[in-house]
């Protein structure tokens, strides 16, 4: 029995439960660079028609695709929204996430926008021992089909870790910069370390913070962090409503795809021309509305 007694705890403290958030346009206290006056002009401005259709077609073509064909399907994806967002496009979210079976829907009232990420999370964390690995993916970001599984491998080399310290970091460096610019979809590739997309936290199930009460350009000041190179992990979108503003010179080292890029960008993340097509239908159907 006392064997049996060991070989039981060895294996539930290796259990990692893999989490992810998406605030997809939640009208929260805090967490947007934009400041509005009260939170009613929060919600018009998120809710504006022209807004939620950008929105709309990244999240579609972006977010949704890397997280359909994970090679590791054993992972949650929250997507964190208010319940005052107008029905019609309620629905249409609620349709799109039936596509990911991993999606879970939520609506809160407005709230202080770490505490609803938290609340978000810890109502889904699953597990008793063992890690939570979180990650927060912003609704025109994307990962690689590969994103889970590397989760789960980078789990071995950090284990120790955890042991230790209760928490660290696991950033994939390596990815692209995207845009639709002119009819065309242009991309640039980057290395750059700790960008939100593509990058974990693992923690104890019962820590009393969540991902987002890490800043992802300070993680390294706040606990151990490992970084990953040499394989395609993220997609970075960049458009008129990123909450990080960027310099002329960034945007400008996008281009149109060359052969190479085009089919990295297919087959890590399921991006391909078919979103070119996908933008124009929903831009001529904002128009027409």
């Amino acid at each position: 029995m006392g064997r049996g007694f060991k070989w039981h705890i060895r294996k539930a403290v290796t259990i990692v439960q893999v989490l992810g958030i998406c605030r997809f346009s939640y009208p929260c206290y805090g967490g947007f660079r934009r400041e509005h006056a009260t939170i009613e002009d929060r919600i018009n401005f998120l809710y504006g028609a022209e807004r939620l259709e950008e929105r709309f077609r990244y999240f579609e073509t972006f977010t949704l695709p890397g997280l359909r064909y994970q090679t590791d399907e054993d992972f949650t994806f929250l997507v964190l929204t208010g319940n005052q967002m107008p029905k019609p496009y309620r629905e249409r979210l609620h349709d799109m996430l039936a596509t990911l079976p991993q999606a879970r829907l939520l609506e809160y009232e407005p709230m202080n926008h770490r505490e609803a990420v938290k609340k978000a999370i810890q109502e889904h964390i699953t597990i008793e021992q063992g890690a939570v690995a979180q990650f927060r993916l912003d609704d025109d970001d994307g990962v690689s089909y590969r994103f889970v599984q590397r989760l789960r491998e980078a789990w071995e080399d950090g284990r120790k870790i955890m042991q230790r310290e209760n928490r660290f970091a696991v950033d994939f460096n390596q990815g692209y910069k995207v845009c639709i610019r002119d009819g065309a979809l242009c991309a640039a590739p980057v290395k750059a370390p700790y960008w939100t997309p593509a990058l974990a936290i693992y923690l104890r199930p019962r820590a009393p913070r969540t991902v987002i009460h890490f800043r992802h350009d300070i993680v390294h000041t706040q606990m151990t962090t490992l970084t990953y190179t040499g394989e395609d992990m993220f997609v970075r979108g960049i458009n008129a409503t990123n909450g990080t503003p960027f310099t002329k010179a960034f945007k400008e080292e996008m281009v149109p795809l060359d052969t190479e890029t085009r089919k990295a960008l297919s087959k890590s993340f399921g991006i391909d021309e078919d979103v070119l097509e996908k933008f124009r239908q929903s831009e001529a159907g904002a128009r027409a509305s």
